[in-house]
């Protein structure tokens, strides 16, 4: 194997290991996004004391 398909599989390989942190990462930061957003709508009405709690879960049940 030449030192240039050599160079180019390791080019490619990279790439691939970029894609996928990538990919993990974006994950990571809507899920850590959503449990916050969740989170911070159950204690804002559990220290309101509404009624209808978890309205943005209700919310969000209701489109799916």
């Amino acid at each position: 194997m030449s030192r240039l398909e050599k160079s180019k599989k390791e080019k490619c390989s990279k790439k691939k290991y970029k894609t996928i942190c990538r990919f993990v990462f974006m994950f990571m930061m809507l899920a850590i996004a959503t449990a916050s957003v969740l989170l911070v709508d159950y204690r804002i009405n559990e220290v309101l004391d509404n009624d209808s709690k978890n309205n943005i879960i209700k919310y969000i049940m209701n489109i799916f």
